[in-house]
């Protein structure tokens, strides 16, 4: 466990405990069965002894072992519940490219599925506002999700992106192949509302407040280009400005639920949520240019 005078990290992960007039550790790995006993919270420790002297080092360690709870104290229907996702993603990915539509079928229900989620996006966005004006803008563990409105509206939003594969599923239909932007975003998305509306991360009124409000924008979008009403046209290069929006939105969320204002484990859903929106960040404005810029500097 110890090489060299460095202190193995492994021992973060058993649990360490640290004493005051050194480590013990023979006779407390004999006394545990191999094992220290757990500090939860804090973890202290000196080392490093050289020939010219003492060189003393104190690390402390906080809240990783209610982190390591968080990970592994989960029992197996929570297990079952995660898998919700992971088959979501594999029936997006295999989805059979090769099945195709009359247009006229296809055009049809085209139309209803943005119609319904124009409806649903504006009601999400409606019903987050309402909550938002009854009980402010607080930045507080459970603070949201104590509310069963809030939690009620947010589950029919992370819902509700498992059915967006539609948007996929019918470029399929009509012979034609999404671009990456798309899956990345679908694939994404599904999984990250996933974990955090299941560990109830408050933090995600932010992007369901936001992404409503998109969606029922870019939804109306597509609607009006689907009846070819050629004033909608003219609104691309906004809508794609407003989602690069949105997705700046978010980065907040590091910022407004730092521990201890929410949970360590929570704050690290948060922290890979906003990885993935920065590869998504990088993508859309990659599409912003290539779409929109680079034609107007051609013309010129």
């Amino acid at each position: 466990m110890e090489q060299n005078g460095v202190l193995s990290p492994l021992l973060f992960f058993h649990g360490v405990s640290a004493f005051p007039s050194g480590w013990k550790r023979e006779q407390n790995f004999a006394r545990h069965g191999g094992l220290a006993p757990v500090n939860p919270i804090l973890l202290h420790f000196s080392l490093l002894r050289e020939k010219s002297g003492f060189l003393k080092a104190t690390w402390r360690i906080n809240h990783i072992s209610k982190l390591h709870k968080s990970i592994f104290n989960i029992n197996s229907n929570n297990m079952l519940l995660h898998i919700i996702p992971v088959v979501g993603t594999i029936g997006y990915l295999y989805y059979p490219t090769h099945l195709r539509l009359h247009p006229n079928i296809l055009f049809y229900i085209t139309l209803i599925h943005n119609a319904g989620l124009i409806a649903f996006s504006a009601w999400t966005f409606l019903s987050m506002t309402n909550i938002l004006l009854a009980n402010g803008v607080v930045f507080q563990s459970n603070y949201y999700f104590s509310n069963p409105e809030f939690d009620r509206v947010v589950f029919y939003f992370y819902l509700s992106k498992y059915y967006e594969y539609t948007d996929t599923f019918l470029i399929y239909l009509g012979g034609k192949k999404p671009i990456f932007l798309q899956k990345y975003h679908h694939v994404g998305t599904a999984i990250l509302w996933h974990f955090a509306y299941y560990y109830k991360g408050d933090a995600i009124w932010i992007p369901t407040f936001y992404n409503s409000f998109v969606h029922t924008i870019m939804y109306s979008y597509y609607l009006g280009c689907l009846l070819k009403i050629q004033s909608f046209k003219a609104g691309k290069p906004y809508i794609t400005g407003l989602q690069i929006f949105q997705l700046v939105s978010q980065f907040s969320t590091l910022y407004y639920y730092k521990p201890p204002v929410d949970t360590e484990f929570n704050y690290w859903i948060a922290i890979i949520s906003n990885i993935f929106t920065l590869g998504l960040l990088f993508l859309f404005c990659q599409f912003y240019y290539t779409n929109y810029r680079v034609p107007k500097l051609r013309e010129h």
